[in-house]
């Protein structure tokens, strides 16, 4: 998607605690991932591509498209 993220362990994290920014950071990958697979126009099945090539309504849509 092209796009830069932080991410900030609350106070109690250790200065470093690989084990726990390893963690969030693929807790993070995977959320921009699923994201990406859903939303991208450049992915020919995602679902925002078959809305945009009016094969999907967005009415039937998902909420997550539907609410943005």
């Amino acid at each position: 998607m092209g796009t830069v993220i932080s991410i900030r362990l609350g106070d109690g994290a250790a200065p470093h605690d690989d084990a726990r920014l390893a963690a969030a950071r693929n807790a993070v990958v995977e959320v921009f991932r699923g994201w990406n697979e859903r939303f991208s126009l450049h992915r020919e099945g995602s679902e925002l591509s078959r809305v945009n090539r009016g094969e999907l309504r967005l009415t039937q849509a998902g909420p997550e498209l539907r609410n943005c």
